[in-house]
């Protein structure tokens, strides 16, 4: 598999995988450039049965347009050998975490409020505010996701940790 540029995943030979009854084995070859090499195990894979090869890669630092990976095969049968010619790899240009393609292979967004604004119900010393805060995110914040609002200074509010 080819064209899987752009991780931070450093060449190291061999990359972990996982794969549909074991019949890629547990390791595949892998560099930096974007080629996956995988090999059949023991077992002959059969016709028309698909296989589901899982690996991890680590995404890019920075955003970055999803990869357009290709795929090919040496087959090997004895004094017989063959070809599947490379092609492209279908990709489900589907939302994931509200990105748009986000499920694209190796597409990275820097996340970031795209909106974000306070306002106060009252500007007179010695009363209760109430601050209005509004925030709109381009990705989706899972449940347990942490938003710090800093620099809310000159309050007599006693600090409550939470």
């Amino acid at each position: 598999i080819a064209g899987l540029t752009g991780t931070q995943t450093a060449t190291s030979g061999t990359q972990a995988i996982t794969s549909t009854d074991s019949l890629y084995g547990t390791q595949a070859s892998w560099d930096i450039v974007g080629t996956l090499i995988l090999t059949v195990g023991g077992t002959a894979t059969t016709a028309g049965t698909p296989v589901v090869v899982t690996i991890e890669l680590d995404n890019s630092a920075t955003a970055q347009a999803a990869a357009t990976p290709t795929v090919n095969a040496t087959l090997e049968a004895g004094d017989v050998d063959g070809a599947i010619s490379s092609t492209s790899m279908t990709v489900p240009d589907s939302v994931l975490l509200g990105v748009a393609n986000g499920k694209n292979p190796l597409l990275t967004v820097v996340p970031t409020f795209t909106a974000e604004s306070i306002e106060q119900s009252s500007p007179l010393n010695g009363v209760k505010n109430t601050l209005n805060i509004t925030l709109t995110s381009d990705v989706d914040l899972a449940a347990t996701s942490t938003v710090t609002i800093a620099g809310l200074t000159g309050t007599t509010t006693v600090t409550s940790g939470t």
